[in-house]
């Protein structure tokens, strides 16, 4: 099987930037640990493209975020951080120390 090793060369810039920890095995997804890639889930190119440029590549590493460290990601602004919630939400997940919304 083939395994791809994908970590940006840039994400210590968008790390550092967004104020986000570096990545972790995110991988994962492609080693078969259960992890749920972002591109298997229903989300906008652009709220995909803004997590893919901040290292973000699962379900469960998006669920390690704050509401915060989402808005601090380049390009990423009030409407990918309403639709970040919604993916979680249908994940039975939940953005770190994140209230609860009501459901639109």
């Amino acid at each position: 099987m083939f395994h791809v090793n994908y970590n940006p060369p840039f994400f210590d810039a968008v790390a550092h930037e967004s104020g986000i920890d570096s990545p972790k095995d995110d991988n994962a997804a492609l080693n078969g640990d259960g992890a749920t890639p972002l591109d298997a889930v229903q989300m906008s190119s652009r709220a995909k493209n803004c997590m893919f440029s901040a290292g973000v590549h699962t379900i469960e590493r998006l669920a390690e975020l704050t509401p915060v460290d989402v808005l601090k990601i380049r390009m990423a602004g009030q409407h990918t951080l309403d639709e970040v919630r919604r993916v979680l939400r249908q994940y039975g997940m939940q953005l770190m120390h994140d209230q609860p919304h009501p459901h639109p």
